[in-house]
């Protein structure tokens, strides 16, 4: 099965929207999309990790292997 980037982004979206950081998170995806803030994005594949960034705050998410078959 191929992941497609927009796959991708509704599913951290997903992800971000129902936890407890969920106003938090809505705002910074709200900034990132529609208010093109001064945001930057990078990719640890070593650490399978996302960062984002800007000059006030940073998020990470992380992605963790439970298990495999």
């Amino acid at each position: 099965m191929n992941i497609f980037d927009s796959d991708l982004s509704e599913a951290i979206y997903e992800v971000i929207a129902n936890t407890s950081f969920r106003e938090d998170g809505e705002q910074i995806l709200h900034e990132i999309r529609v208010d093109d803030s001064d945001y930057t994005f990078e990719l640890d594949k070593t650490d399978a990790k996302i960062r984002i960034y800007n000059n006030e705050e940073e998020f990470e998410i992380i992605i963790h292997k439970t298990h495999s078959f």
